[in-house]
């Protein structure tokens, strides 16, 4: 998927949150790393303004991708749903979006 957002040609700068946790009422990833979207864009006519990434290849685990450069899934919450670090996400709050590759700069 190719896409241009006002940060560039397929690229995102977020800060991170911290962990949420998916429901257990859904079959959904146990936990996320929630990332605040530094220039909100549209997705389907929907603003997003934060993002739920897991990691992507066996081998790698959500701190690999809280410290580190990987491969990782990217949802979007939808508009009007606002988390913060340690809350619980059910099946309905989120949509699957893109694959991607995160990488943390120094702030």
């Amino acid at each position: 998927m190719y896409w241009d957002g006002p940060d560039g040609p397929n690229r995102v700068l977020a800060e991170g949150i911290g962990v949420v946790f998916g429901s257990p009422a859904f079959m959904i990833a146990k936990e996320s790393y929630l990332l605040r979207v530094l220039h909100p864009f549209l997705v389907d006519g929907e603003e997003v303004h934060q993002l739920l990434v897991n990691e992507r290849l066996s081998g790698t685990t959500l701190e690999d991708v809280m410290s580190g450069e990987c491969s990782i899934n990217i949802s979007r919450l939808k508009q009007g749903i606002t988390l913060n670090g340690g809350d619980e996400y059910g099946g309905f709050d989120f949509e699957g979006w893109a694959t991607g590759y995160i990488r943390v700069t120094p702030a």
